[in-house]
């Protein structure tokens, strides 16, 4: 028991955590880092989503191109940057770096695909 708690604050926690810490599988190191969670941008009327890296600068993309408003009462969800797409409806596509400015993320809810936009990101 010694072995297992630390200190004499929060022991309830600490056994908790050693317990899932020794039930915990050991993974493996992946060989290339892997692209972001959120690896979809939107450019102009289109959403690219990045499948691999090339090593020159430009990137693998499905093209999304019919985007419609997520909703449009009050106002059109476009003006906030939420889109609803077709995820069956792409083209693959070679870009560049630049092209890839408006990060954002994609959602599914009962078997729709939300687009949205990040507004505050680094």
């Amino acid at each position: 028991m010694k072995s297992v708690i630390k200190t004499g604050t929060k022991p309830l926690v600490q056994l908790v955590n050693r317990i899932v810490e020794k039930k915990l599988p050991d993974l493996p190191i992946p060989q290339e880092p892997p692209i972001k969670k959120s690896n979809i941008y939107l450019y102009k009327n289109q959403l690219l989503e990045i499948l691999k890296s090339n090593n020159d600068d430009t990137y693998v993309v499905r093209v999304y191109q019919d985007l419609q408003d997520a909703f449009t009462q009050p106002f059109p969800s476009r003006l906030i940057g939420k889109y609803q797409f077709n995820s069956e409806d792409y083209q693959e596509d070679i870009v560049s770096l630049s092209k890839l400015r408006n990060q954002g993320f994609k959602i599914t809810v009962n078997g729709l695909n939300y687009f949205h936009l990040l507004l505050h990101h680094k």
